[in-house]
């Protein structure tokens, strides 16, 4: 937020932590509503993908949108990042709880297990990028200027 939408620290760390409070809430109600509908009589496995799909599809739609914001909208760029992280939190209602459907003795096993596979890909990808895109370069007169 600081590099792109040149808030300075105080500002940053309030629109910063906005983000991750909407991810708590949809964490919360996406819990509380995969619960009343599995008591309802929808099929654990219906509303797994229902939720895994509206958390990803959801927050991928916001992600995109959010791309094409610069510097001279940064309330928009605040609210659509802020709706594509809440959205994220719905996948906790999806996948994350999928351990324990499948095995709930193993559940925080097989969860540290797949996680620890997940999150090379984050610990690899930079490198990748950088090999994949050592040779390009930043065109200055596309950017939008902002003081």
């Amino acid at each position: 937020m600081k590099e792109v939408l040149h808030f300075d620290i105080k500002e940053n760390g309030l629109f910063s932590a906005v983000p991750y409070i909407g991810f708590w809430l949809g964490i919360n109600v996406a819990g509380i509503t995969a619960d009343y509908m599995r008591s309802h009589g929808f099929s654990t496995t219906f509303v797994r993908k229902l939720f895994q799909t509206i958390a990803m599809v959801g927050a991928s739609a916001f992600l995109i949108a959010t791309g094409y914001m610069d510097c001279t909208q940064p309330g928009a760029a605040i609210i659509l990042l802020t709706c594509a992280v809440t959205l994220t939190g719905l996948q906790y209602a999806g996948f994350i709880v999928n351990h324990v459907d499948i095995a709930p003795k193993y559940a925080g096993i097989l969860f540290g297990i797949s996680n620890t596979f997940a999150t090379l890909s984050g610990i690899f990808a930079p490198y990748v990028v950088g090999v994949v895109t050592k040779n390009v370069r930043y065109n200055r007169k596309n950017a939008t200027t902002c003081s």
